[in-house]
């Protein structure tokens, strides 16, 4: 091998090491949420090394570019509807968080390149697609085209570039097929809207979908109804909620399984980052609940009505979610600290590609690096209760003056001057 040869190859080895190592969480991505309470450890060091290391076994164990088309996507060793080593948007929603919360460009770019490969007529990504590339689920799923929207807005803040104008056109997309223009309730995905899934709620992530967008209105409307949704079908004491629920707020007798079980996330972050109080009511009720059963006892299925356990399992999802929920205050930062995060931490890599993936989804922002702005910045007070106004210039009201925002239902603002 001649010397340039030789050079050449130590550059490449170099960079390909160097970027590597940029594929991790660092000191300066920490933050203390402005709400709640978060995981507290003595080393810090020591945590956050944890956590890489997790994030690398993820990725060698659920990131392939096996019929990926050039590119990447995250696999599903397990059979969903039949077909192993498949990928689902969820998943690829999921990927593009943990990529632009861990600074891994790389991963992010290839997973949105192969979700473009698999859009549908809408624009959206098919939700369910097998190991050679070939759609097996038609339409989208509402969870994966809200988190990938969410990522792409995060990685502008990361890496800069045109991600939020990518973003925008995406939630162009979810704004048309994916809420229902009549009242603001979130459909499953493009293609259908049977039911509601409260764990496809994202209202911490809706209030910047508003921000970036410029509709505030819009993005409020859909928090107030998912609160209405998720206010009407819980079991008020314990917050319990079934996997899915009907149009009219009731649930549907399927229990609170895999799918409700990120409810507690998803409204954790929305406490934690903005100070809500419908999301601030709702995981302290499940922080009660799960609190009084114990993080080792916790099992993967709840009868919502009694409480009782219709699980036999004891994992990430159900464990990681919950411990989520006892961010909501210091009641229980000792039973988070010394019981449900060393609990979440514990369970080992592989498991399967959503118990895995949802645990260090918990787990980061658990531990105080999943902000909802990186690099800082971002609204902390609390925010207002919503109105009941369209946002739309056809409902006749110029402005109720009462959603906090600057933004009047005719598509303008308001401003004053001194």
């Amino acid at each position: 091998m001649s010397n340039l040869k030789r050079v050449f190859v130590s550059f490449l080895f170099v960079f390909i090491l160097f970027t590597a190592a940029q594929a991790a969480i660092s000191e300066t991505d920490w933050v203390d949420y402005p709400y709640g309470v978060q995981y507290v450890s003595g080393n810090t060091n020591a945590i956050r090394n944890d956590l890489n290391s997790k994030y690398t076994l993820w990725k060698s164990n659920y990131v392939t570019t096996s019929g990926a088309g050039g590119y990447q996507r995250i696999v599903s060793p397990e059979s969903i509807q039949g077909y192993a080593n498949c990928t689902v948007s969820e998943g690829i929603g999921y990927g593009m968080l943990l990529a632009v919360y861990y600074n891994d460009k790389t991963l992010f770019d290839n997973l949105w390149s192969y979700k473009q490969t698999k859009n549908n007529t809408t624009g959206l990504m098919h939700w369910l697609i097998d190991q050679n590339g070939t759609v097996r689920g038609n339409g989208s799923a509402t969870d994966g085209d809200t988190d990938i929207a969410f990522a792409l807005l995060k990685a502008q803040e990361r890496w800069g570039g045109t991600y939020a104008s990518t973003a925008g056109t995406e939630l162009n997309k979810i704004t048309t097929n994916c809420i229902n223009a009549g009242d603001y309730h979130v459909k499953p995905g493009d293609s259908w809207d049977d039911h509601q899934f409260p764990s496809y709620f994202s209202p911490a992530f809706y209030r910047q979908f508003g921000t970036a967008t410029g509709y505030t209105t819009f993005w409020n409307n859909v928090i107030t109804k998912c609160s209405q949704m998720v206010g009407s079908a819980r079991n008020n004491t314990s917050g319990l909620i079934d996997d899915t629920i009907t149009h009219a707020g009731a649930g549907r007798g399927d229990n609170y399984k895999y799918d409700s079980a990120r409810v507690p996330w998803r409204y954790a972050k929305d406490y934690v980052w903005y100070g809500d109080s419908f999301a601030q009511g709702q995981i302290n009720r499940q922080a009660g609940f799960f609190n009084g059963i114990g993080a080792t006892n916790i099992r993967d299925c709840y009868v919502v009505s009694s409480g009782n356990s219709c699980g036999s399992y004891n994992n990430a999802p159900f464990v990681g979610s919950a411990g989520c929920a006892m961010m909501v205050s210091s009641t229980y930062e000792s039973t988070l600290n010394n019981n449900f995060y060393p609990q979440t931490s514990s369970y080992g890599i592989p498991s399967t590609y959503y118990n895995t993936t949802l645990q260090l989804l918990t787990l980061i922002l658990m531990a105080g690096y999943m902000p909802a702005n990186i690099g800082g910045g971002g609204p902390t007070d609390p925010t207002p209760t919503p109105t009941q106004g369209t946002g739309d210039p056809s409902a006749g009201l110029l402005d109720d003056m009462e959603d906090g925002d600057n933004q009047n239902n005719w598509g303008g603002f308001w401003y004053t001057y001194d």
